[in-house]
């Protein structure tokens, strides 16, 4: 029984992180995206159009990965 709920902290966890980081890159204001591409642009170099592309793209693919955890679990607690 211990194993089981600590599966489900667990999948809660990837869930609402990623839930909070996707809508907060894909909503993130200018400036604050100007802050991240600051401390990335130390390795790889961005232009500021293409680094909003980016971060919006990853921040649906983590609001994505929140809805498939979240449909997952819902599977998994039907059974």
């Amino acid at each position: 029984m211990p194993l089981i709920a600590l599966k489900y902290i667990l999948i809660s966890t990837v869930m609402v992180t990623s839930f909070i980081f996707g809508m907060r890159m894909i909503f993130a204001h200018d400036m604050r995206r100007e802050f991240w591409r600051s401390s990335v642009k130390r390795s790889i170099y961005f232009s500021q159009n293409r680094f909003k592309r980016v971060s919006a793209a990853c921040g649906w693919f983590l609001l994505v990965l929140s809805l498939f955890v979240t449909y997952i679990s819902f599977i998994d607690l039907m059974n």
